[in-house]
C-alpha cells in the first residue's frame, strides 16, 4: 500500500479545513506532513508584509519587516516575531514569546508567554470564546508541526523534531516504518486535541482529532487514533476511549 492510500496519513483525517484562513496551502496535499514543504513558497506568495491598522502592538515588541498580521491581533510586551510569518485575525501573541519564522497561524491563535514556535502551520481557533481558540501555553516549544483547530497545549509541552542520529524522521504505524524523507518533523495534531503540561512529543508522531494526552511527565511517540485518551507516566501509559 502506498502512503497516499493510507487514510491515517491524509489531511482530512486530522483537520476540518473549512474555517482555516489559509486552507489553500493544503491544495493537492495527499500526505499530511508533506504540507510542511510548502510553507516557504506559500509565504512568499501570500504574505503582503503588512500589519493591519487595527492590530495592537506593544512598543517593546520586535517585528521583522516581512511579517503580516491581521485585524484585531494583539502583540504584547517583548514579543519577537521574525519573518517570514503570516498571522491571522484576532490572535494574541503574549509577552516574551519568540516566533522564529516560517509560521502560518490562523485566526484566534494564542501563543503564550515565553513560547517558541518555528516552521509550523497552526490552524488556530474558530471564535474568541476561550474554548474555541487555539492555546499554546507558556514555555511551549512548537517546531516542524501541523496543529489543528482549537488545540490546547499545556505549559512546557515540547515538540521534538530532530532525531539523535540526524537521519530522516520515520513514522511507526501498524507495525511498519514509513520514511517521511524530512530531516526535521515533529508531529501532526488533529482538531480539538488537548495535551497536558510537561508532555514531550517525539519526532514522527501523529495524534488524531479530539484526543487527549495527559498525566505529567509524559513522553509520546507514534500514532494515537481519534477520540482516544492516553494517560500514564513517561512511556508507561494506557490508551482508552475518550469520554465526553
Amino acid at each position: 500500500m502506498t502512503l497516499e492510500n493510507i487514510i491515517e496519513f491524509k489531511p482530512e483525517h486530522y483537520f476540518d479545513l473549512s474555517t482555516f484562513r489559509y486552507k489553500d496551502i493544503f491544495d493537492n496535499v495527499t500526505i499530511v506532513w508533506e504540507v510542511l514543504k510548502k510553507i516557504p513558497d506559500y509565504l512568499k506568495a501570500h504574505s503582503n508584509h503588512k500589519i493591519h491598522p487595527e492590530t495592537q502592538i506593544h512598543p517593546t515588541a520586535i517585528i521583522d519587516p516581512n511579517v503580516s498580521i491581521g485585524k484585531g491581533t494583539i502583540v504584547e510586551a517583548y514579543a519577537i516575531v521574525k519573518g517570514p510569518t503570516l498571522i491571522g485575525e484576532n490572535c494574541v501573541i503574549q509577552p516574551h514569546c519568540h516566533i522564529r519564522g516560517n509560521i502560518i497561524a490562523g485566526d484566534y491563535t494564542r501563543i503564550g508567554n515565553y513560547t517558541e514556535v518555528v516552521n509550523s502551520i497552526l490552524l488556530g481557533g474558530t471564535s474568541s470564546a476561550k474554548k474555541e481558540m487555539a492555546h499554546f501555553a507558556h514555555y511551549n516549544y512548537v517546531g516542524y508541526c501541523v496543529i489543528g483547530s482549537r488545540v490546547v497545549l499545556g505549559a512546557r509541552v515540547t515538540t521534538s523534531s530532530l532525531r539523535a542520529d540526524w537521519k530522516p524522521v520515520t513514522i511507526n504505524f501498524n507495525g511498519k516504518k514509513y520514511n517521511t524523507n524530512l530531516p526535521q518533523f515533529s508531529t501532526i495534531i488533529g482538531d480539538d486535541v488537548q495535551i497536558g503540561c510537561h508532555t514531550l512529543i517525539n519526532p514522527g508522531s501523529l495524534i488524531g482529532k479530539d484526543s487527549w494526552i495527559n498525566d505529567a511527565p509524559f513522553s509520546w511517540k507514534g500514532y494515537l487514533a481519534p477520540h482516544k485518551f492516553a494517560k500514564g507516566k513517561n512511556t508507561n501509559y494506557e490508551i482508552v476511549d475518550k469520554r465526553d
